[in-house]
């Protein structure tokens, strides 16, 4: 998922959730109002606004509708988006323009409606939709113009809402893009995390969480010691379990491996069916790269004895593995198309490490390491296994197996 879709799911989200918020909003201030004009007609015996109690009540009733039927589903919390100019503002019109019959004060009912007005434009500013926000504006400038004229307000009335409608508004747009520019810069920030969780332990990933995302993007050559770790005799294997049985082996199989990649601060660089690529030293530096990736290989075996007792236990056949291990200058960054990208690393030290990884079936041994990682190691033993002829590089290359130290 690019960008720009998660900013999209991410926008939709927020303005579904602000929908249900302006139902609420809604509900609880036309319950306000009925209580206190509940209050005015039967406590206090002010018969003025017993004319426009009962169209109150019904808004108050119909908010809680608009309030519980956003619940129901994502299509009418969308269509209560357009409730405030469609359904708010002509309403509190009509309620308006029955006040006065009785009201003393006309002028003061339009002026107070005013009030009203600015508020629900203000709400509005959470549908997250500069195009709702105008609509009310027009609206809320139409409805006062329609009830001032009603009330036979002042010229200078009539000319001041308007005015008093369009700062309430630019007000709300300006809210609103900051609300926008807020939810992108969370959503980019999510996404990026999630992206940085996909390759790095979380240590590294919270060191690059402080870094430039360009930073990421531009390639750059540095030594790595990169692991290829492959599943010894998959096509067979594979051929005796079903497809559901393949993918929730080969889930497992990974989480476990990567688990302990991560524990030792490596870097995924890719899936590879029953295998996986991992390196060290990139994009956050580690002078022990090498070390690092020898004990996490190592780690990667004990890993593996512990997964096929599960196995075992569930009745299902062990695995085997072969761990790769190789030293060398590769180019790592951000490749790959504009809408795909994986961070990566390219160049002859990733294809000599795949060839190693293979030549563990030969010399039979679950890890096998370059002459070039071996001397950069001393904490364990290593044990010979000869030179051997690696294709794409020139010369044979000798090859050791690490051997715990006693």
């Amino acid at each position: 998922m690019t960008m720009e879709d998660h900013l999209r799911v991410a926008l939709r989200e927020a303005q579904l959730e602000n929908a249900r918020r302006i139902n609420i909003v809604r509900a609880v201030g036309a319950g306000a109002f009925t209580l206190a004009m509940l209050f005015s007609v039967y406590v206090l015996q002010d018969k003025e606004w017993e004319l426009i109690l009962v169209p109150t009540s019904i808004y108050f009733l119909m908010s809680l509708a608009l309030a519980f039927g956003g619940k129901a589903g994502p299509s009418i919390l969308t269509l209560s988006r357009f409730s405030i100019p469609v359904y708010d503002m002509p309403t509190v019109l009509i309620i308006q323009i029955i006040n006065l019959e009785t009201a003393a004060n006309p002028e003061s009912v339009a002026e107070f409606t005013i009030a009203v007005y600015v508020c629900l434009l203000m709400l509005s500013a959470y549908t997250l939709n500069m195009r709702h926000v105008l609509l009310a504006m027009g609206v809320a400038i139409i409805c006062e113009q329609v009830l001032q004229n009603a009330a036979e307000s002042t010229l200078m009335s009539r000319v001041l809402s308007p005015l008093v409608f369009g700062i309430a508004t630019w007000i709300c747009v300006y809210a609103g893009k900051s609300r926008l520019e807020l939810v992108k810069r969370v959503t980019q920030a999510n996404a990026r995390r999630l992206r940085l969780q996909r390759y790095f332990s979380p240590g590294v990933g919270e060191l690059l969480e402080e870094r430039d995302e360009d930073s990421l993007a531009l390639g750059q050559e540095c030594e790595l010691t990169i692991i290829f770790v492959d599943i010894r005799g998959f096509t067979s294997l594979s051929e005796q379990l079903s497809s559901r049985e393949v993918v929730e082996l080969l889930n497992a199989f990974h989480a476990h491996m990567v688990e302990v990649m991560f524990r030792h601060g490596g870097t995924l660089d890719k899936y590879l069916g029953d295998g996986l690529i991992a390196y060290f030293n990139a994009p956050v530096g580690q002078p022990d790269h090498a070390p690092r990736a020898v004990r996490c290989a190592i780690d990667m075996e004990k890993e593996l004895m512990f997964f096929n007792e599960k196995l075992k236990s569930e009745g299902k056949a062990p695995i085997r593995m072969g761990a790769g291990i190789h030293t060398g200058s590769a180019i790592v960054g951000d490749i790959g198309a504009p809408h795909r990208r994986e961070f990566t690393a390219i160049g002859s030290p990733v294809n000599v490490t795949s060839r190693l990884e293979g030549m563990t079936k030969e010399v039979g041994r679950t890890i096998v390491a370059s002459a070039a990682t071996m001397e950069l190691v001393d904490e364990v033993e290593w044990e010979s296994l000869g030179s051997y002829p690696i294709r794409g590089v020139v010369d044979p290359v000798e090859l050791f197996s690490p051997v715990a130290k006693s």
